[in-house]
């Protein structure tokens, strides 16, 4: 008899709670489906249930939704509520903690957005890479910079290596918003001190970005190796960096050697390709060019000379952007190509081509051009044109 009422109180108990994760996933389909108030309504009834793990997740979700609409007086109740169990690790308690600091920073309540960004790491045993930096930055941007640099300092006594090198990174990362270079790279060179991963990857990518600010072409070079060196020059994206490089300080036999290793990589690379056609326009090697624009339009074969035309464009190649955008309006008959042509004329301040170019296309009933007319119309008005 004992053991028959245990059984029914044991599948009562999970029939509840398979009924309150249906419930917690019903809200997220209305959420999805934009019924907000049904959803929150939904998640408020599981927020004060009895279900410990979804009132959490209810909670912090709740939270999250009125902070972003910056109702941090109802963002808070539910915040609080998701980290009210001090021994709860899960992640909607730990990013509610985070919220919480958020939302007391926005407030201007600098002792609470302390007091969670320090009991986020308490929970983690200060060993999340993610929430030091936060509570590292935290103490930046609020001029303590001595509580940043006593934490910093203990935390590397107790972090992994891997550990030791993603909070380096991100302290690297903030610093370079900052535009304070130096700092970036003193935190980036000791993230790769300690990196045995792939994340030497994306550090050693950004120490040779700094080393280019600084022209400092060597230093540069070698980092752009390294990353290659790390992924056994056999990653895409590392050797178009390398290729990229060698490009821009005209290095064009290395150059050439590294995006052709690009295109081994991935027989389909056209990004590659299409670097190395400026190149042998650069170079003026046409049998190179007619030869890599028929690998070209293998790969994509249509609007290969618009596409051209507007990839150099975007990387400021303004002569190799007018002449495919060219030839895409004499060879293509693309009258297309004009207004974009005419948008590239005029973001040069060659006002009097664009306009020719968009009266043609607009000829050619491309209804774009005359948008693009009446907004050069209004800006010549209000006196924001520079015609060269």
């Amino acid at each position: 008899m004992k053991k028959t009422i245990l059984i029914l109180i044991l599948t009562i108990a999970s029939l509840g709670f398979a009924g309150v994760k249906e419930d917690y996933e019903a809200a997220q389909k209305l959420a999805q489906d934009k019924k907000y108030d049904e959803s929150i309504q939904a998640l408020d009834k599981i927020a004060k249930g009895t279900d410990k793990e979804y009132a959490v997740r209810s909670n912090y979700q709740l939270g999250s939704y009125y902070g972003s609409k910056q109702d941090y007086a109802t963002a808070k109740k539910y915040l609080l509520a998701a980290v009210s169990d001090s021994t709860n690790t899960t992640p909607e308690a730990l990013e509610s903690l985070y919220r919480l600091a958020n939302v007391y920073f926005q407030e201007k309540d600098l002792t609470n957005a302390e007091k969670y960004l320090l009991e986020v790491n308490r929970r983690t045993l200060n060993k999340d890479p993610g929430y030091l930096t936060d509570l590292i930055v935290y103490y930046l941007e609020t001029n303590q910079g001595t509580k940043a640099d006593t934490k910093y300092k203990s935390v590397m006594q107790i972090l992994e290596k891997e550990q030791i090198t993603a909070l380096n990174n991100n302290l690297g990362e903030y610093y370079i918003t900052k535009n304070d270079f130096e700092k970036a790279q003193s935190y980036f060179s000791e993230a790769l001190k300690n990196s045995t991963s792939n994340q030497v990857v994306e550090t050693a990518y950004r120490l040779g970005q700094i080393a280019m600010t600084n022209n400092n072409k060597v230093e540069a070079e070698k980092y752009f190796i390294m990353m290659n060196d790390k992924t056994e020059w056999k990653d895409e994206g590392a050797l178009k960096i390398l290729g990229i490089f060698y490009l821009d300080t005209q290095n064009y036999d290395k150059a050439e050697e590294t995006l052709k290793k690009a295109i081994v990589v991935n027989s389909k690379n056209l990004e590659a390709r299409v670097l190395l056609l400026e190149l042998y326009e650069t170079k003026n090697d046409q049998n190179s060019v007619t030869r890599i624009i028929s690998e070209i339009k293998t790969i994509q074969p249509i609007a290969v000379n618009k596409n051209l035309g507007i990839y150099f464009a975007q990387a400021g190649n303004i002569n190799l952007a007018e002449k495919y955008l060219r030839k895409a309006i004499n060879e293509d008959k693309d009258n297309s190509s004009k207004v974009t042509l005419a948008i590239v004329y005029y973001n040069v301040g060659k006002i009097p081509e664009a306009k020719d170019l968009l009266n043609e296309a607009s000829k050619n009933g491309v209804k774009e051009a005359d948008e693009i007319l009446q907004q050069i119309k209004e800006d010549e008005a209000k006196g924001n044109t520079t015609a060269k």
